[in-house]
């Protein structure tokens, strides 16, 4: 899929977000002021850029590469936690919508593996007390709450946990110091995430931590809402809920209080913390990404006792991630809009596209030179029906959706080319 599918439209935005900028301007959210700037990634990119590199694939390396490093601290946790790999309910972890993320270049994947070492080392120092398992804990989950903003909640509060479970210990000089690295990491999150509440006003988050707010964007997400049609995520929704309320049931008559878990608690509280006193505005959906993975593997971790409720559940979370899977790999089998911009680049005429998607914008950029005149129009814009009619005018090729079209009564006036991961290529009918 990292090698098939076309530019996605917050990778096409970095790349372009960032163009003729400084590595310290990316830092310092000086022009690219956006959620999207993923520091790392986008650092990542701008090193590529200076290259000339083009491919998709070259962009998208570092996931890949977090992917192999994902996969061994995951097995570590499971090792770590006495869990037997015959059972194979631990493949659900390899299923979980997120997986799809470790073939974009984007700061997710970088984020959640880092998360995932930071996870293992901070259970490995609470056996141990170990200086050097601190300070990998500490580097490695500084390094998620770099990545991606939203991780440096449940990173502080694994540094909350630590610090109270154990107190005599890190007051040590030695592991004061090491303690100490969190401080300029918080600061450097606080201040650019207040450049990025102040400057995006597209942000992928809320006001709630409930209702239509981040915690039921995580359920949401887990249904793959943004991926199947709404009777769909309706029906996948309430099977996760049916089975999962069970399974939660299971848990807690086990009486046994997973570190995990706590985690998550410790650091939700964190974000309403950050709520009220700074007016952070909750992580939602893909920024919780995290919560999928401390939720679930206590679940694994349970299922070393078999237990039909836990194993109907983890087989609905399977079935709905094999599901997603399936769906980003037909998508990444489409033709891409490179090939719409190729076909439309002969003709010199203009091609019309009925939403601004910068993948567009970026194969136009890095292939034609930006010689291919585009129109794009919002369509949340006010004057969009006249926009679209006059555009539907002019021009002899459109990129967009089937539904779009019909609904504004020129379907019959353009026959489909070909499908596209977003959208479809039209031509206009002689």
């Amino acid at each position: 899929m990292a090698y098939r599918a076309e530019w996605q439209y917050d990778e096409a935005w970095t790349y372009l977000g960032i163009l003729r900028s400084s590595p310290g301007e990316i830092a310092a959210y000086t022009k690219f002021k956006l959620a999207n700037n993923h520091v790392f990634n986008s650092l990542y990119f701008h090193w590529l850029q200076g290259l000339g590199a083009k491919t998709e694939l070259t962009y998208r390396l570092s996931s890949l590469l977090s992917y192999v490093l994902y996969n061994l601290f995951l097995y570590r946790l499971l090792e770590q936690a006495g869990y037997k790999r015959a059972n194979w309910s631990f493949i659900v972890l390899f299923l979980l919508p997120y997986m799809g993320y470790f073939a974009l270049g984007r700061g997710y994947a970088p984020a959640l593996t880092c998360f995932t070492i930071s996870l293992y080392y901070y259970k490995s120092f609470a056996e141990r007390k170990s200086l050097a398992h601190l300070l990998y804990f500490i580097l490695s989950g500084s390094l998620a709450a770099l990545s991606l903003f939203s991780f440096l909640f449940p990173f502080i509060a694994m540094v909350l946990l630590l610090a109270l479970g154990n107190f005599k210990t890190v007051l040590k000089p030695r592991y004061l110091i090491v303690m100490l690295i969190v401080l300029p990491v918080m600061l450097y999150v606080y201040v650019m995430g207040k450049v990025v509440n102040t400057y995006d006003l597209y942000i992928i988050g809320g006001n709630s931590l409930f209702r239509n707010g981040a915690l039921s964007s995580v359920l949401s997400y887990l249904s793959l809402g943004e991926m199947v049609s709404q009777h769909l995520f309706l029906l996948f929704k309430v099977a996760l809920c049916i089975t999962g309320l069970p399974a939660v049931i299971v848990l807690i008559k086990r009486r046994v209080l997973y570190t995990e878990h706590v985690i998550i608690l410790v650091a939700i509280l964190l974000m309403l913390a950050a709520h009220y006193l700074f007016a952070a505005k909750y992580p939602m959906s893909r920024g919780l990404l995290y919560i999928l993975l401390l939720f679930y593997l206590p679940f694994i971790y349970a299922s070393a006792k078999k237990n039909y409720l836990l194993g109907i559940h983890l087989l609905v979370v399977a079935a709905l991630g094999i599901c997603n899977m399936d769906l980003l790999l037909k998508k990444s089998m489409r033709h891409k809009s490179y090939d719409a911009l190729a076909y439309v680049s002969k003709t010199h005429k203009p091609l019309f596209v009925d939403n601004v998607n910068p993948n567009v914008q970026l194969y136009d950029y890095l292939f034609f030179h930006n010689s291919v005149k585009l129109l794009q129009y919002e369509m949340e814009e006010p004057e969009v029906s006249k926009s679209f009619y006059r555009a539907l005018d002019t021009v002899s090729y459109v990129i967009c959706t089937q539904a779009n079209l019909k609904v504004k009564g020129a379907n019959t006036l353009f026959s489909k080319i070909y499908k596209l991961p977003e959208g479809d290529f039209y031509i206009r009918k002689k």
